[in-house]
């Protein structure tokens, strides 16, 4: 239920074979070799299926409070996935990643562990959670370079392929800044409409506070013309009181 409502294998799949195809094929094109698809890729490609599958288990079990309150038809909140359910995917996901990674070599196990660690700290919050709930900025900060590291992941994958030719590190420092860019770009926009929601949310909030006081007071005003103080204390009429006082 959990994998079709929020993470469907029929779009999620091709969805990181693009991405990772996106990658290593950039670092491909640049050295001017023939476009490869190995083995190597065909693992890498379904490491980084399930490391989204990961990421978005993770963020499920963090927001779980926030989603009872704001996304009641979510399949969690409705008790039709358990939260054990998620932990066991969650330790799926670890297993199959590693598996997928052990065989591939000392320079693509090296960057799969970068990889790996730095999506565990994610899923702590860098042990900063109340200050990173605080930040939006700094969230993005801290959570956005996972798209840089698989970057660096797919780099390791191509190495190891030998598909990467006499590219300079100048040249694939820049490939992988133009593979971050879109996706930085989006979390950014992204950010800045949330916070625009946000402020627009509290503002109405405080306009609509500000009405229901303004009608308590006239209610209470054209009471009192009706009511005496000891009526208004008899009747609880705690509005009236305080008009009076």
């Amino acid at each position: 239920i959990y994998l079709r409502e929020m993470y469907p294998p029929a779009v999620q799949l091709p969805v990181a074979a693009l991405s990772f195809a996106s990658v290593t094929f950039a670092f491909q094109a640049g050295a001017g070799g023939a476009l490869l698809v190995s083995l190597r890729s065909l693992a890498g490609t379904l490491t980084v299926f399930l490391l989204l599958l990961f990421l978005r288990v993770c963020d499920e079990l963090k927001d779980l409070d926030a989603d009872k309150a704001h996304f009641p038809d979510r399949a969690i909140v409705r008790g039709d996935v358990l939260v054990e359910d998620l932990h066991r995917l969650h330790r799926g996901c670890l297993g199959a990643m590693v598996l997928l990674n052990l065989w591939q070599g000392p320079t693509v196990l090296a960057a799969f562990a970068g990889l790996l660690v730095y999506a565990l700290l994610m899923e702590r919050w860098f042990f900063r959670e109340a200050r990173m709930r605080a930040s939006l900025w700094l969230a993005v900060a801290t959570h956005n370079p996972i798209v840089p590291l698989i970057s660096l992941y797919g780099l390791a994958v191509t190495a190891a392929d030998g598909a990467l030719g006499s590219l300079t590190p100048g040249e694939l420092a820049a490939l992988i800044v133009a593979l971050w860019s879109p996706s930085l770009a989006w979390e950014i926009a992204r950010k800045i409409r949330a916070a625009e929601a946000t402020a627009a949310e509290e503002k109405k909030r405080r306009e609509a506070a500000a009405a229901a006081e303004a009608e308590r007071r006239r209610r209470a005003a054209r009471d009192m013309a009706s009511m005496s103080l000891i009526d208004a204390c008899s009747k609880g009429r705690s509005d009236v009181v305080q008009a009076w006082l």
